[in-house]
Formats: C-alpha cells, sequence, structure tokens
C-alpha cells in the first residue's frame, strides 16, 4: 500500500494518512454536501409553498374588495336614487298644498302626473334594492375578514412565519362596514 507522509506529530513519528482514509474524508465530505443540498432544497420546497399559499390568499382577498368596491358604488346609486323620489315627494306635496291653499280645481290633474301608488312602489323597489346590496355587501366584508383571519392565522404561525418574514408578507387589518 502507498502512503502519504503528511507530517511529522509532536513526538517526532510521521503520520501517515492511507488511501483508505482519504476515501472516507471524502466519502463523508459529499454525504455533508448533500445533506446541505438536501435541506437547501427542502427550505426552498417550504419557502415556495408558503409562497404560493400567501399569493392564493391575497388574490382572492383583492377580488373580495373589488366586489365590496363594486356593490358599494351600487349602493350609492340606490341611495342617490332613494334621494331623488324623497326629493320629488316633498316637491309633489308642496305642490299640493299650494293648489289647495289657493282653491283650485286641479288637484286631480296634479295627482295623476305623481300617483301615490306609483311612487310607493318605485320607492319600496329602491329600498329593497338597497337593502339586498348592503346584505351582498355585509356578505363580501364578513368572507374578507375570514379570509384576513386564515391570512393572519397562516402567515402567523411557526415555521410559516420565518419564511413569510423572508418573502415579506404579513398580517393583514380586518374591513369594517362604513
Amino acid at each position: 500500500q502507498k502512503s502519504v507522509l503528511l507530517q511529522t506529530s509532536l513526538v517526532g513519528k510521521p503520520n501517515e494518512i492511507t488511501s483508505l482514509q482519504i476515501l472516507e474524508v471524502a466519502a463523508l465530505s459529499a454525504f455533508w454536501a448533500i445533506l446541505g443540498g438536501l435541506l437547501l432544497l427542502v427550505f426552498l420546497i417550504i419557502l415556495i409553498r408558503v409562497y404560493n399559499e400567501c399569493k392564493r390568499i391575497e388574490i382572492s382577498l383583492d377580488e373580495l374588495l373589488a366586489n365590496s368596491d363594486s356593490t358599494r358604488i351600487k349602493l350609492n346609486n340606490v341611495y342617490a336614487e332613494i334621494y331623488k323620489l324623497l326629493g320629488k315627494y316633498s316637491v309633489h306635496e308642496s305642490d299640493i298644498h299650494k293648489f289647495v291653499a289657493s282653491g283650485r280645481a286641479n288637484i286631480k290633474l296634479l295627482a295623476t302626473q305623481y300617483p301615490q301608488l306609483k311612487a310607493d312602489s318605485i320607492f319600496n323597489d329602491a329600498s329593497l334594492r338597497w337593502n339586498q346590496l348592503y346584505t351582498e355587501l355585509q356578505g363580501y366584508i364578513e368572507k374578507y375578514n375570514r379570509e384576513i383571519t386564515a391570512f393572519n392565522t397562516y402567515t402567523t404561525n411557526f415555521p410559516r412565519v420565518i419564511f413569510c418574514r423572508v418573502i415579506k408578507r404579513t398580517p393583514r387589518k380586518h374591513a369594517k362596514i362604513t
């Protein structure tokens, strides 16, 4: 067997390393390199899974916000319609009082221009739509808050909290109905 003379010990005897020992050191180094590579791979897989889950929840949150914004716009439109109807009611009432006060006999003509039954049904329809939209908005906000709770729980539990900090995902605030 060939031996390699590397260094001299304190006693003065040369330390010899055999080719078998060199192979053992090389195998051990390869083992640690493979183990390190596997740990890095596992770390990257976990990081990608956490990122994908955070992204999925964020997309869901964005969709819910868009739906709630759309519903808020519809609510504002219905509110404006109700406001206009109330304005027509007051004008109608004012006109009737003017005609009665002035003693004119054209009350029937004025009443046919704004029939009470038609105004009531329009107002009731607008009120019903407003209530439906408000309920729809409440549903979106409740679902958004459930998703926020899930997201916050997901991003704050160990070991995901470590990965979420790496990809800059932090807990979010809940929404309120205004």
